[in-house]
């Protein structure tokens, strides 16, 4: 519980009595690699919380996958819609690695708004921050290249391609996976590049301090 108030306390203040309340209504649950936590029809009747793990929204166009969204750890995951009207869901969530996840169930965080001023203020903050996130990705769309929407992802992602195939993140980036593999083999090459002109960088000033020797 104590990430999850920490992660909670960096967007309002928290009062004993909403943290011993919410204690009482969240749910720890845990997930094996590749199980689903919301399937497509089904109800999201939960605000989720990340302790530890990775998931992915997608949903298929015909009979084709379509990556649409990535939770990390210390994320919390749910979509606008669910605070609106209570929908069935139009994306699968799965967990591409053993996960920790913590369930909130909206009837509960219905309760609390009602009894605390804090809770409405997370509820409006993270809704925000729901909207900023899609209209970012709309802009992205808009003005950025490929490569530096791929370049993005991967600095907000470091690791995403140890979690999952390739041909799911080229979808995301609205790309083939050849282009993909392109712009990974061109950065590859410009660390190379980096490294090899760093060690001669490097090795000129070893021997240009030798020889002052």
């Amino acid at each position: 519980m104590e990430f999850l108030f920490q992660s909670l306390s960096a967007i309002t203040p928290l009062s004993t009595a909403y943290k011993n309340q919410l204690k009482q209504f969240v749910i720890e649950k845990h997930y094996a690699k590749h199980q689903l936590l919301i399937g497509q029809g089904d109800k999201m009747e939960n605000v989720y919380f990340i302790r530890k793990g990775f998931a992915v929204g997608y949903f298929y166009d015909e009979e084709k996958r379509v990556t649409s969204s990535f939770w990390s750890t210390g994320q919390f995951l749910f979509t606008a819609l669910d605070f609106a009207i209570n929908e069935k869901s139009s994306i699968y969530i799965e967990l591409v690695e053993d996960s920790i996840v913590m369930a909130l169930p909206f009837e509960h965080l219905t309760e609390l708004n009602t009894l605390f001023p804090e809770a409405k203020a997370i509820e409006r903050f993270l809704v925000a921050e729901q909207h900023k996130m899609y209209e970012d990705r709309l802009k992205d769309f808009l003005t950025l290249t490929g490569e530096n929407r791929y370049l993005k992802l991967t600095k907000a992602f470091p690791d995403l391609f140890q979690k999952l195939a390739q041909k799911y993140i080229s979808s995301y980036l609205g790309i083939t996976k050849e282009t993909l593999s392109r712009y990974r083999a061109k950065k590859q090459n410009l660390k190379i590049s980096f490294l090899l002109i760093s060690n001669s960088v490097f090795i000129n000033q070893f021997e240009a301090a030798f020889e002052f020797l």
